[in-house]
């Protein structure tokens, strides 16, 4: 059994808005998916954990407009880790509301305000 599936589908995004809370930044983003159709997602970057200030936990809100008509709901938590200057790299396990788990990996780039990802089934 292999631990990480297929590639199920990939998507790019802008930042539509960001609030700075105490758990940290909470960023809204909608994203275009080749098979997911429009994702709307709510994500939350939680402070460092490290002295260097460049790796932490992240979740995620999310509900997919599928192409068919259809709508699911994703929770989504993991890491954020600095890989350059304005860049995040983001690794996520989903799980969705029809029992669908994902991996998600994604690269934001906080200077352009935009992310783009691919998505590997778990099953």
């Amino acid at each position: 059994m292999s631990v990480i599936g297929e590639k199920t589908g990939a998507f790019t995004g802008k930042v539509t808005s960001v609030t700075m809370t105490d758990a940290g930044p909470v960023v809204n983003v909608e994203l275009e998916g080749d098979s997911y159709g429009t994702i709307l997602v709510t994500t939350t970057f939680g402070p460092a954990v490290d002295n260097a200030g460049e790796v932490g936990p992240v979740t995620e809100r999310a509900q997919a407009f599928l192409p068919d008509g259809s709508t699911v709901n994703y929770t989504n938590a993991g890491t954020w880790k600095k890989v350059g200057d304005h860049r995040w790299d983001v690794r996520m396990i989903n799980l969705a509301s029809n029992g669908e788990r994902a991996l998600t990996v994604e690269e934001w780039d906080l200077a352009t305000r935009s992310t783009k990802g691919t998505i590997y089934a778990l099953d």
